[in-house]
This record gives structure tokens, C-alpha cells and sequence, in this order.
């Protein structure tokens, strides 16, 4: 696993405060960082060779009338 998932606790999580009118419940579950139980067990990184490629070949170019 890599560290940042090992030890949560180091995190510098910062909460912005909320208008209370518009307080959700996805708020709540924000409002604490996250404990060691609640990390995944499992990382599974995603190789980046597709974002590789595109940025190779650049912009798509669009060969049809500009209507």
C-alpha cells in the first residue's frame, strides 16, 4: 500500500465551514478523517498508457464542414 493509506492520520484535513440551511448528510460523514479500519487493504494502481498515448498523438482534429 502506498503511505498516504498506511497512516491516514497524518492527513491535513481540512473541513470548510457550511451554511446549516444547506448542511447535507454527505457532509457528516466528510466532517471526520477517515480512521485506520476504514482504509482500503488493497491498492491496485491503474497504469497510465492510454493518457500516455493521447497526449503523444495531441488534440483530436475534426476534418468535417464547419457548419
Amino acid at each position: 500500500l502506498p503511505d498516504r493509506f498506511e497512516h491516514p492520520e497524518t492527513w491535513e484535513y481540512k473541513v470548510k465551514k457550511q451554511h446549516p440551511l444547506y448542511q447535507t448528510s454527505n457532509s457528516g460523514y466528510g466532517a471526520k478523517p477517515p480512521c485506520t479500519f476504514q482504509m482500503p487493504r488493497v491498492y491496485h494502481g491503474i497504469s497510465s498508457t492510454f493518457s500516455e498515448g493521447v497526449c503523444l498523438a495531441g488534440p483530436q482534429r475534426d476534418g468535417g464542414p464547419n457548419m
